[in-house]
């Protein structure tokens, strides 16, 4: 039997590596890399980007990065949260609401960030978002 230190469990709430994620290049022993374990498993469910594309635009993220945001944040979290996503109860749903709010904080909420609509961008009477804590509402 393996020493269970000798591979590392990643954390499901970490959002550190959400874009990239190095850990799925992480080899223990002779067993598949975790990219090809996740594809194995992966859920499936036909989608879109377009299905999102009303939540992208009150995220006030630029179009050509819907993709790239479902790809590196959405699908990330979605994965690694499986049991919490088929429990489907009030309080997962939060949770991964908030993992997904953490994953666009860390990658998009920043100075200058080029992921965000420009101010002319936005709609007329429609304010930027600003940044607050996960509790607030």
């Amino acid at each position: 039997m393996a020493n269970p230190d000798d591979t590392q469990m990643p954390d499901a709430n970490d959002s550190s590596g959400l874009l990239d994620d190095t850990r799925s290049e992480i080899v223990a022993g002779d067993r598949p890399k975790g990219s090809t374990l996740r594809q194995r498993h992966q859920l499936n469910i036909n989608e879109s980007v377009d299905d999102y594309a009303d939540l992208f635009r009150n995220l006030q993220l630029r179009p050509e990065l819907y993709e790239r945001f479902s790809d590196g944040v959405l699908k990330v979290v979605r994965q690694k949260n499986i049991k919490e996503l088929q429990r489907g109860t009030d309080a997962s749903i939060r949770h991964l609401s908030s993992l997904v709010l953490r994953g666009y904080r860390t990658i998009v909420w920043k100075e200058g960030s080029k992921w965000l609509l420009e101010d002319s961008e936005l709609d007329e009477d429609e304010e930027r978002l600003l940044q607050g804590k996960d509790n607030e509402r």
